[in-house]
């Protein structure tokens, strides 16, 4: 079977096309992690018990740790939907930034860190002056 008709075959069954497989970023091999000496802000994220959540959740603290990156996670009870989930989130951040100072950044628990989010983050219109998941010290944030 060529390979072209394999991916089709796979295609046919995937919920990832083969044609965006190109924009899939490949995580770092070890030689090309970078761990900046600069102070981060902190990272937070929630997720709720007893789901696979818990299971993305280690899944993405490792690999932040993978790049020297600490990550605040927090679980949290189900409301009993998805949907009301997520609605916990304004209330999660407000609670996170009474606890952190300094630069905030909130991630879904099933994201995967590839690279250091800060370097990046500090372009848009730098830290201070907020980004868009920047929740730094504001009055209003």
């Amino acid at each position: 079977m060529s390979s072209k008709l394999l991916y089709r075959f796979f295609d046919f069954f995937s919920a990832s096309k083969s044609k965006y497989r190109n924009h899939v970023v490949p995580f770092p091999t070890d030689s090309q992690i970078i761990i900046s000496p600069n102070a981060h802000g902190k990272i937070v994220g929630f997720f709720t018990s007893d789901t696979f959540y818990e299971h993305e959740a280690a899944r993405m603290v490792a690999s932040a740790k993978r790049l020297g990156l600490l990550v605040h996670t927090t679980v949290v009870d189900s409301t009993g939907s998805w949907v009301r989930n997520a609605a916990l989130k304004p209330t999660f951040l407000l609670e996170a930034r009474r606890e952190h100072r300094g630069p905030l950044l909130y991630v879904d628990v099933d994201a995967v860190f590839h690279r250091d989010p800060w370097p990046v983050m500090r372009t848009f219109s730098g830290l201070s002056g907020g980004g868009p998941a920047d929740f730094s010290n504001y009055p209003t944030a």
